[in-house]
């Protein structure tokens, strides 16, 4: 079985996909991994997906409010399977378009560990936004924001 993976998104999340893709073709000699198609954000998918010898996979790693269109475009487009970092939905509206989604789509959980969450808690526990009651919100994840951090 060969995998032809497509990914949205160049940031840390896209990298760890990748090398995610890596391990499986090691600890798995019956799939391989067609080297992959980087989509640029906001391209149509359509434009990209190309007829070939292999199993088209969407990988979605963009900020998580462009997740629930990219799968219904990535359906759309003809993938037959597609993968997106959680959530793969920010609004009611956008869940209850996904409801309709016919082709197999898997959500990531492991991404809790990126460098922005960790920064976040360790300024929270450290008091640095003072007292804390609630917190709730939206978060884009940016990694090239990472740099102007440091």
């Amino acid at each position: 079985m060969k995998i032809i993976p497509y990914i949205i998104g160049s940031g840390k999340a896209s990298q760890a996909i990748l090398e995610s893709l890596h391990v499986l073709s090691l600890a798995q000699s019956a799939i391989s991994i067609a080297p992959h198609v980087q989509v640029k954000r906001g391209a149509p998918l359509k434009s990209y997906l190309k007829a070939g010898d292999g199993i088209p996979v969407l990988f979605i790693a963009n900020p998580h409010a462009l997740h629930a269109d990219a799968i219904l475009e990535g359906e759309a487009a003809g993938f037959q399977l597609i993968i997106s970092e959680k959530p793969s939905a920010v609004t009611k509206e956008q869940i209850e378009k996904l409801r309709q989604v016919k082709v197999p789509v898997a959500v990531c959980h492991v991404y809790r560990q990126t460098w922005g969450i960790q920064t976040l808690k360790e300024m929270i526990e450290k008091g640095d936004f003072g007292d804390l009651i609630s917190l709730e919100g939206r978060y884009w994840q940016s990694s090239a924001a990472h740099s102007m951090l440091s």
